[in-house]
């Protein structure tokens, strides 16, 4: 098994903000859809549950978390058949459910997770989901977290994207002391170190493609890279 992907409690994915052009919501949309059809299994966080009921396009393989953000005893009886055999629940308070979806799918053998629905909503809960991501990428082969403004990809040694010219990026090191090197951007990087989490923030790229390298194996760093339609 390699590819899950993994539907979390924060803004629904299928929401359709207005300020966005029409075009970049579709592709979104049909960018999603493929990777649901690419996965080997879909996961939803159990508060996940009551925006892909709604969306009604697909059926998760497994429902998982303390269960506490959704009474499945007070859905419908149809809706209870569909979904109580797929619930595994986790009662380990030290963990969120995004973490707990993670290592569920961690232990399915799964090398390769997207995430959708992890931001929106309580921004701490965003904050919190986004840092976490640096700990899933120790754990897995290639792990990001999508939504439909841009994708968040945690930096393991290098990385090296598509993209568009003209895409707004941002650079963020948890780090102090790590040297970052851009290639592609309207302000590059050169072994530079980002002593405050804002200071590689609100860049662009400049070509179809660029590339984040850091002087650690860890990952440290975060890019995140604005959606465009033309990319899908």
């Amino acid at each position: 098994m390699n590819k899950a992907v993994i539907f979390a409690n924060g803004q629904s994915p299928f929401f359709e903000d207005f300020s966005l052009e029409k075009d970049k919501y579709n592709k979104f949309l049909q960018n999603l859809k493929k990777d649901v059809s690419q996965s080997d299994i879909v996961i939803a966080c159990d508060g996940a549950i009551k925006y892909i009921e709604e969306e009604n396009s697909f059926i998760p393989d497994y429902i998982v978390g303390d269960l506490d953000s959704i009474d499945f005893r007070n859905l419908n009886l149809d809706i209870q058949k569909k979904y109580l055999a797929k619930l595994i629940r986790i009662s380990d308070q030290d963990t969120n459910d995004l973490t707990k979806a993670v290592n569920f799918a961690i232990s399915k053998n799964v090398k390769q997770i997207v995430i959708y629905g992890a931001t929106g909503k309580r921004e701490d809960h965003s904050l919190a989901n986004i840092a976490l991501l640096l700990e899933y990428a120790c754990q897995l082969d290639s792990v990001v977290m999508k939504s439909q403004y841009g994708t968040f990809y945690p930096v393991k040694k290098s990385l090296t994207c598509k993209t568009a010219p003209n895409c707004q990026i941002s650079i963020f090191s948890i780090d102090k002391n790590v040297r970052i090197t851009s290639k592609n951007l309207a302000w590059e990087l050169h072994n530079t170190k980002l002593p405050a989490l804002w200071m590689g923030s609100l860049n662009r790229t400049l070509k179809n493609r660029f590339t984040i390298q850091t002087n650690s194996s860890k990952a440290y760093v975060l890019v995140w890279l604005e959606l465009k339609a033309n990319l899908f």
